[in-house]
């Protein structure tokens, strides 16, 4: 274990969050201890650090439960990676918060995106749980190569990946029972949003335009 030294560049954010930010909240902090959460929304999103649920949503503590995984990728039902922690903190937020929305949030320069176009076999050798994972967004990779013009450049094709990977993980909660039950019953809505990280801008899936276009206030 290394020293607490280590990560003192942490401390200035937390010393600035007790003394300002948390006696702000202090209240509904409170109130949230001693009545529990209550999302509407879950929010799957990826594990990289420049995607932030509750900054890009301007949230505050106990509007989203968060799951994070690498691409944003959701394992298939029944699955071997479904036994990983996501699926049960996935029935957890159904189930038991009862979330009305689930959304799954990808991004512009995803490194799970790219290690799909990467080699293949030297990822399995190097990183076999890696590759492993990303075998999620594989059928995203052949809709991609099969939809983007023949020339297009690895820049394109993951951009493309990108989008048509939050469709297909979409794809993968409807493999859910207690997913596609509720969604059937109009019980649970299911969103696919795609956050750019050098504009700040979100779009949404439109299954009636079979795109994506930008989210706003009524969208």
């Amino acid at each position: 274990m290394h020293s607490a030294d280590r990560l003192s560049y942490l401390a200035p954010g937390y010393e600035a969050y007790r003394t300002t930010v948390f006696p702000m909240y202090e209240k509904e902090f409170m109130r949230l201890a001693q009545e529990g959460q209550t999302p509407k929304s879950l929010f799957i999103g990826c594990s990289d650090s420049r995607l932030i649920p509750e900054l890009i949503t301007n949230s505050s503590a106990g509007q989203l439960f968060v799951v994070r995984t690498a691409g944003n990728f959701v394992p298939v039902a029944g699955s071997q990676q479904c036994l990983n922690g996501v699926g049960a903190s996935i029935q957890y937020a159904v189930e038991v918060l009862g979330v009305k929305e689930i959304i799954i949030c990808g991004h512009s320069k995803c490194g799970a995106i790219e290690a799909l176009f990467a080699d293949q076999v030297t990822l399995s050798q190097k990183m076999p749980m890696v590759a492993d994972w990303i075998s999620l967004g594989l059928n995203a990779k052949i809709a991609a190569v099969k939809q983007a013009k023949p020339n297009a450049t690895t820049a394109e094709l993951v951009r493309i990946c990108e989008h048509l990977s939050i469709v297909e993980q979409l794809n993968h909660l409807m493999t859910y029972d207690f997913i596609k039950s509720k969604v059937d019953a109009e019980e649970i809505h299911l969103h696919g949003w795609y956050f750019d990280i050098a504009n700040g801008s979100i779009e949404y899936f439109d299954p009636n335009q079979k795109g994506f276009v930008e989210l706003k206030k009524n969208g």
